[in-house]
């Protein structure tokens, strides 16, 4: 469990990391996944720690993320090589065990496959990837639906998001996260 002053810690050093627009995202996701975690039955504290800690490399020059697959002998997908912004939540997972700052595998995880979700994901990892999408804050369509997650499985909930989102990026011509509109739940790890 995470301590209150542990919490101002990882704050404290994330407000130093990320601009002022990206941290309140972040800071929004951590709240909706710790109350996403009550509802489903997963630790509040690691929700909090994910969210808030899920787009640490988002910022990050695409030349970098790169680099950092690169020197971690990582082999790139074709859709990686061409929007490397797709890396950020696998580069954030190894900066941030790289550092000490987060070493629950869990935790990790579920900053890496925020991004495009995996088949596999832990519940942790489907409330990441669902409170990325449902954080207030953001401008997707379906935000103000978000109550829809009280009546929803998890499983249920991880599928509506994914399905919306495609739907949304076909609708918009957005096309940032999943390229060739694949399904999230469709990813192999």
């Amino acid at each position: 469990m995470v301590t209150g002053v542990e919490i101002k810690g990882h704050v404290v050093h994330l407000e130093g990391v990320l601009s002022p627009r990206r941290f309140s995202h972040s800071l929004r996701v951590a709240r909706t996944a710790v109350r996403m975690a009550r509802r489903y039955g997963v630790s509040p504290s690691r929700a909090w720690m994910a969210g808030l800690y899920h787009d640490y490399c988002r910022e990050w020059p695409p030349e970098e993320l790169i680099a950092l697959a690169r020197h971690q002998g990582r082999d790139l997908s074709s859709r990686e090589e061409k929007n490397p912004l797709l890396l950020h939540g696998w580069a954030a997972a190894q900066v941030l065990e790289d550092a000490g700052r987060i070493c629950d595998p869990e935790v990790l995880r579920a900053v890496t496959y925020h991004v495009e979700g995996a088949s596999s994901l832990e519940p942790l990892g489907q409330i990441i990837f669902a409170a990325d999408y449902l954080e207030p804050g953001r401008p997707f369509h379906f935000r103000d639906e978000t109550n829809l997650y009280l009546s929803k499985t998890l499983d249920g909930l991880y599928e509506w998001v994914d399905q919306s989102l495609r739907a949304y990026y076909k609708e918009n011509g957005a096309i940032e996260k999943l390229t060739d509109f694949e399904s999230a739940s469709s990813l192999q790890e």
